[in-house]
């Protein structure tokens, strides 16, 4: 019991210094988001086009990459399907195999009994 309760300690601990850190990295963020617009505003007017332009371009390259990223994800699904539904097929066929196998076997059985019930009753007509 104490060990759990040190544990949740040690993890309650953990959490609050993480918490921390995360605000600490969110205010860093919010006071280079700010220096970034002060800096870009001092900048002449065609500087602060050009800086957006690129913005926009990191946007739309970020978007791109999320995009083939994404269907990368749906093709290696897609290719795992495929994958799961070959080897249901191929395990359906082995059954069918065997099945086919099985009857082969009965119908020889079979063959064999009826030849064999044909062969006496000819015997006593010869």
């Amino acid at each position: 019991k104490q060990w759990y309760q040190r544990r949740v300690a040690i993890t309650a601990g953990h959490e609050a210094e993480l918490r921390s850190k995360k605000d600490v990295i969110a205010d860093l963020r919010k006071q280079i988001t700010d220096l970034e617009a002060k800096t870009i505003a001092d900048l002449p007017q065609d500087a602060q086009q050009t800086i957006q332009t690129f913005q926009v371009r990191l946007v739309t390259l970020e978007q791109e990459v999320e995009s083939k990223d994404e269907l990368k994800n749906k093709l290696e699904l897609s290719i795992e399907l495929e994958r799961t539904r070959a080897t249901s097929l191929q395990e359906d066929v082995h059954r069918l195999n065997q099945s086919l196998a099985d009857m082969d076997v009965k119908l020889s059985d079979v063959k064999k009994e009826k030849s064999t019930d044909c062969d006496s009753a000819l015997i006593p007509l010869l």
